[in-house]
C-alpha cells in the first residue's frame, strides 16, 4: 500500500543527511546541508523540491550573497532528497519487497 509523501518525511531525511554529515563531512557540505535545511523549514509544500530549476531561483532568493556553485548544490541536495522521498513513498509493496530480497543476498 502506498502511503503517500509527507513533508515530514522529507524534513526527517534532511536531518538524517545532516546529522551523517557531521560525522565525516567536509564543512562545504555541512554548510550546504544548513543551508538546505532551514530552506526546507521555511517552505510548507513538498511538490516544490522536486523542481530543480524553481530551487535555483528559491535558492538564490533566500541566499543572495551565496555564489552559484553554493546555489547549485543546496538546489541538488534538496532535489535529490525530496525525490528520494517520493520514490520510496510511491513504491509499491511488491517492488519493495522484491528490493529488500535483493539486498539481503
Amino acid at each position: 500500500m502506498k502511503r503517500g509523501m509527507r513533508y515530514s518525511d522529507f524534513l526527517e531525511a534532511l536531518d538524517k543527511e545532516q546529522n551523517y554529515l557531521q560525522n565525516g563531512g567536509t564543512s562545504y557540505r555541512r554548510q550546504t546541508a544548513a543551508m538546505a535545511r532551514d530552506l526546507a523549514s521555511i517552505n510548507d509544500g513538498l511538490a516544490q523540491f522536486l523542481n530543480r530549476q524553481e530551487l535555483v531561483r528559491q535558492v538564490r532568493t533566500a541566499y543572495p550573497l551565496a555564489d552559484e556553485e553554493r546555489v547549485q548544490d543546496v538546489a541538488k541536495m534538496l532535489n535529490v532528497v525530496a525525490k528520494n522521498v517520493y520514490l520510496r513513498s510511491n513504491v509499491s509493496d511488491e517492488a519493495a519487497a522484491y528490493v529488500r530480497s535483493r539486498k539481503a543476498r
